[in-house]
């Protein structure tokens, strides 16, 4: 739908007439393209706080720590379903350029010893063993469970908790602090452009594939300036 063309200050619509939207709505790969982009919804509200600069307060590092962790664990997620979409879509080349990163050896290392155990202990579950495991093996000492500025919890972090979290991302847990941050960036680097990419290759798969199925682009008119 030509995204990089739109104006920025241009309001806009994607829309189908009501009678072929009445025969869409049953079909299954139109149900995968709207799961698909519930996914994208939801990584791009987790990915906004990672690409803002943010400062080092304990608020911050929370909110930092945890839009990366949920990150991750989206992206595990869309590996899972992408293949899903291949029955409906596999001959748009949108759709190929979709898949081709989840191929690679080097993505698929990384959802399967770092995205999966993050997801399945410290992310969509909570369960204590898992935590456990990773604390009595994490080389760590002058310990901090919680940092704080004033009353409230809006402005906590539970910081030993998403240490913990990391170190299962890590998938080292039991080497020592200093020995896993290095680690832990060069894998953060890895997940956050693996990220960007499947955002960008949804955005224009979705787009591909509404107009294959009827959907139209409308525009809606000028946003207000709100500077004047």
């Amino acid at each position: 739908m030509g995204a990089s063309t739109i104006p920025d200050n241009l309001r806009w619509t994607v829309t189908i007439d009501d009678g072929l939207y009445q025969q869409i709505k049953t079909q299954e790969a139109f149900w995968k393209l709207v799961s698909l982009s519930r996914m994208v919804n939801a990584l791009s509200f987790v990915h906004v706080p990672l690409k803002d600069a943010i400062d080092n307060s304990p608020a911050s590092l929370r909110i930092r720590f945890n839009a990366f962790l949920f990150a991750g664990a989206l992206v595990y997620e869309a590996s899972l379903r992408v293949d899903e979409l291949g029955k409906d879509f596999r001959q748009l080349p949108e759709y190929v350029t979709l898949v081709a990163p989840f191929r690679t050896p080097e993505v698929q290392r990384l959802i399967q010893t770092n995205l999966k155990p993050m997801r399945n202990g410290a992310v969509f579950h909570f369960g204590y063993e898992d935590v456990g495991a990773t604390l009595s093996e994490l080389k760590m000492h002058s310990v901090s469970f919680v940092d704080g500025v004033g009353p409230g919890v809006t402005n906590m972090h539970y910081s030993l908790a998403d240490t913990c979290a990391m170190a299962m991302f890590t998938a080292r847990g039991q080497e020592a602090l200093d020995v896993l941050r290095p680690v832990a960036e060069i894998l953060v680097q890895q997940t956050l452009s693996l990220v960007i990419q499947f955002l960008r290759n949804a955005e224009a798969f979705i787009g591909t594939a509404l107009v294959g199925l009827g959907w139209r682009f409308v525009p809606v008119g000028a946003v207000p300036d709100a500077s004047k």
